[in-house]
This record gives structure tokens, C-alpha cells and sequence, in this order.
């Protein structure tokens, strides 16, 4: 390279760090102070005011793991390039701060593990208030979901005070009809109608939505669904929400979010703090011993690179810490799949349909199941008359072999409580194509009359495989004997 491009080159780089300096400040007031860096060194995603609400834009103050991974590598590279101890010390700074930030400054464990994990975003200015309401089970679930109002011509006004809190509405989703549920706990959920008979889902029919046009959001702005301020100093309407669609009338159900101030239970984020920012702007450290912190793997990687460096540079064991607890997470993201399951217990989810591309189908087929969620987290499937429920996951072939265990937890009784009948199928194949595949079949105890859990393990080579391979059955099942089955010698 040429002296003068080299030249060039410091003095581009210098300049850089020199606008960081002077954009480094505490932040007290998002609108009046633009600072890239806050004392900390935690890096902003934006130097200037983005939004006032979640209904215009994403929340104020983001920083996040791939911004502060990046300008630690940068920091790195200008110093194997220039030999400068200025600027690795700066990388160690921007270190510390993605520690400080984004892991809480927890030591990373020793021996490694990937048991401490980060969280890919935290405020990285001033203290703002979070969506509300919290979910006291999950971060991500806060908001209102299906709250009933009264509708005219697609419009209506959210009532002022508890428990509604119309007067600080900050971001609002889409309304559904009355007799519909979300098919999982968040405020974007897709809506299904309920069944006719009963109020519980009907898995098989999607709710109509109805987006919003404008809202009178809690600063008194009348603002579209583009973000446009069409109104300004409407005091006393905060919490008026006009839908797209003008001809609905009457009961719907509504999603939004509110930012109630500390003294109407709102809750106020410190700077640093980790959280959640869609669907709704939350906390994640607030729920004792459960950790729902993770990181955008593009950012673990770029963080492993640099710990990595820093250790190859200094020698200094926190990094070598860093580097390999970062290098443990990474293989985990390699192996994605490693915790999904067929079908989940939970006691977070309503929908039985949580892992993989999963559905079911019934026999007689207008013979459709309800579900729900018992206390323990157990699907529950319920039928009005006689039939067969199935329950499907596609999932990921290369995962499978000899060794594998087929774990289930089932059980039940019919209305006379008798037991009922249960097996488990799994079908092969090296392509989503129904040539080639091969279906093993194992049947299951019957469930215990008195209603309680069997727990299984099971070998897949204790599978039997149904078809020979010129298409006929290994084994011909009476019509009549519903209840012949394979029985396992535990």
C-alpha cells in the first residue's frame, strides 16, 4: 500500500474514534441528547430520537450484541494493524461493556459451559417505562390480549383508568371477533374461531382480523397505521382506536399494550437493563431463577472471534473464558433442533402444536377434537363422540437411528371412564415424498383407568415397520379389535 493511502487510512480511523469520544454521555433525555456511546461504552443502535411509541416504531434506546461484538472486533483489528495499545485498550472497554450489559456482568463459568447465556439487546440510554401489562409467566406475553369493547363503525375509545388504562396506549395489534382465541399467549398470535357448542378453540378455523387505521395514542397524537402524526394536542381522547374497517359494530376483542407510569403499575427500565423489544417492550430479568435471555447467533459469532483475539493477545484468562463459553453456544446453535420435541408439556402454550411443522387429523374427519392445557402442562384432547385423533410433526430425518428413545407421557379415559387404546408412529424418509418412506408402528399400553400418567421410553428397534416392501402389511389387524395392540415387556 501506498504511504499516503496508509496515511488515508489512519486518519480515517482516527476520526472515527474521535467522533466516538465526543458522542459518548450520559443520557438523561433521548430527545435532546444524541450520544452513540453511553459512559458504559454500551454502543446505541440510534444516535437520534426514533419514536415516541411501539405504534410508530421499534422502542427508544436499543443497543444490542451485534453492534457491541462489531466495534470490539473493529477496535481489535486497528490494533493488529497499528500495534497502538490505544486501541486495545479500547477493545477491552467495549468488552467489558458487552459483559456488563448483556450478560449483567455475571463471571463466565470456569470450567466453561454454555449454561450463562446473554441477552441480544438492552437499553442503551435513558430510563424509559416498559409495555404493559408484564406476564407474570412470560416476557414476551405481556399486553392485552382479546379484551373486550364495544364497537361503532370501527371505532372505539379505550375506557381511562383501571383496569383498562386507555389514556396511555403506546401500541396496538389487531381486533378479532368475539367468540375467537389466540392461538398462543402473545398479542401477534394468529386468531381461531371458537367451536360452536363450546367456548374452546377450533383449531381448523382462522378468526378475521381487523387492522387499525389511527389511534389517539398517550401523548395525545392522532397517528395512521404508516406512522404519520395526522393530529397533535387531542387531550382527553387518548385511547381512541379506529380500525381499516369501518363496518364492525358491536363486541370484538382487542390487542394492545399501554406504558403506565410507575405509580399505575408500570414498570421503569434502568440503562443497561436487558430486555425485550417485539412484540411488546419487556423486561427478562424479572422472573426469579428462569433465564429467558439469548443472543442473535451473528453476534455469538463475532463475540467468539473477538474473545478469542483478546486471549490470543493478552494471554488473559477471562477471555479465554469468554471465548469458549461464546464457542459452546455457537455449537449449540449448530444443532438447533437438539430440544425440539414431537409435542411439548407446558405450561405456557395453549396450542398442542408448538414444535416443527405439526397438525392433526380426525377419523370420522367431522369428528374435529377440542384442546386445551391442564395444570401440569399436559395436552388434553377432548372428542364429543367416538373417534380417532391424530396428532402430526414433520421433523428432521438425520436426527433418527437405531439408538434413538421414543419418549411419551400419555393418558385418559373415556366418558364411562374405560381406558382407551394409544400408539405411536413414525415414518422415514430422506425427502418430505411419500415414495420411499417406510412407517414403524409400536403399540402402547392402555392408558389407567383412573386417569393417571404412563411414562415411556422406548427403544425405536422395539418399532415394528408396518408394510413389507412390496406395500402389504406385515401384520393384518382385525377390523373389529380396536384394542389389539403391541404390548412392551418393560
Amino acid at each position: 500500500m501506498k504511504p499516503h493511502n496508509i496515511d488515508n487510512a489512519y486518519q480515517m480511523i482516527e476520526g472515527q474514534f474521535k467522533f466516538l469520544a465526543r458522542n459518548t454521555g450520559l443520557t438523561t433525555n433521548n430527545k435532546t441528547q444524541h450520544y452513540v456511546l453511553n459512559p458504559d461504552n454500551v454502543l446505541a443502535n440510534n444516535r437520534h430520537f426514533i419514536a415516541e411509541t411501539g405504534w410508530e416504531a421499534q422502542p427508544e434506546g436499543d443497543a444490542t450484541t451485534e453492534g457491541q461484538s462489531l466495534q470490539i472486533l473493529g477496535a481489535i483489528y486497528v490494533y493488529q494493524a497499528s500495534k497502538d495499545p490505544f486501541y486495545l485498550q479500547k477493545a477491552k472497554e467495549y468488552f467489558d461493556a458487552y459483559h456488563k450489559a448483556f450478560y449483567r456482568g455475571v463471571p463466565f463459568p470456569d470450567p466453561p459451559s454454555s449454561s450463562l447465556r446473554c441477552n441480544w439487546i438492552c437499553n442503551g440510554k435513558a430510563p424509559v417505562l416498559a409495555h404493559y401489562p408484564l406476564d407474570p409467566e412470560y416476557p414476551t406475553h405481556g399486553g392485552f390480549k382479546g379484551t373486550l369493547f364495544t364497537w361503532a363503525n370501527g371505532l372505539t375509545k379505550i375506557p381511562h383508568g383501571a383496569p383498562h388504562w386507555g389514556e396511555y396506549l403506546d401500541a396496538v395489534w389487531f381486533a378479532f371477533p368475539k367468540r375467537a382465541g389466540l392461538g398462543w399467549n402473545q398479542v401477534n398470535a394468529t386468531a381461531y374461531m371458537w367451536l360452536a357448542n363450546e367456548d374452546s378453540i377450533d383449531w381448523d378455523t382462522k378468526a378475521p382480523t381487523y387492522d387499525v387505521e389511527w389511534i389517539i395514542d398517550r401523548t395525545g397524537r392522532k397517528v395512521d397505521s404508516n406512522g404519520t402524526v395526522l393530529q397533535s394536542g387531542l387531550t382527553g381522547q387518548e385511547g381512541t382506536v379506529q380500525l381499516k374497517n369501518k363496518t364492525i359494530t358491536g363486541e370484538y376483542r382487542f390487542n394492545y399494550a399501554t406504558r403506565n407510569p410507575v405509580e399505575h403499575g408500570g414498570y421503569m427500565f434502568k440503562r443497561n437493563e436487558r430486555w425485550h423489544n417485539r412484540p411488546v417492550h419487556v423486561p427478562i430479568d424479572n422472573y426469579g431463577s428462569l433465564d429467558f435471555s439469548d443472543n442473535a447467533s451473528d453476534a455469538e459469532l463475532w463475540f467468539c472471534q473477538a474473545a478469542k483475539l483478546l486471549w490470543d493477545i493478552t494471554g488473559e484468562r477471562q477471555y479465554y473464558l469468554a471465548w469458549q463459553c461464546a464457542l459452546l453456544t455457537c455449537y449449540g446453535y449448530s444443532d438447533i433442533d437438539k430440544y425440539d420435541m414431537f409435542f411439548r408439556k407446558s405450561t405456557i402454550a395453549v396450542t398442542p402444536f408448538t414444535d416443527g411443522i405439526s397438525y392433526d387429523y380426525f377419523y370420522p374427519s367431522e369428528q374435529v377434537a377440542s384442546y386445551s392445557r391442564d395444570a401440569q402442562g399436559y395436552i388434553v384432547i377432548n372428542q364429543s363422540a367416538s373417534a380417532q385423533t391424530m396428532l402430526e410433526q414433520q421433523s428432521i430425518w438425520f436426527k433418527f437411528n437405531n439408538n434413538s428413545k421414543f419418549h411419551i407421557e400419555y393418558g385418559g379415559v373415556d366418558n364411562t371412564s374405560t381406558a382407551m387404546s394409544v400408539s405411536a408412529e413414525v415414518t422415514v424418509n430422506k425427502t418430505k415424498t411419500e415414495e420411499g418412506a417406510i412407517d414403524y408402528r409400536c403399540g402402547l399400553p392402555m392408558t389407567n383407568p383412573d386417569g393417571s400418567i404412563t411414562t415411556m421410553d422406548i427403544p425405536m428397534n422395539r418399532f415394528t415397520r408396518v408394510m413389507k416392501p412390496d406395500g402389504s402389511n406385515y401384520i393384518d389387524w382385525p377390523p373389529e379389535s380396536p384394542d389389539n395392540q403391541y404390548h412392551l415387556n418393560k
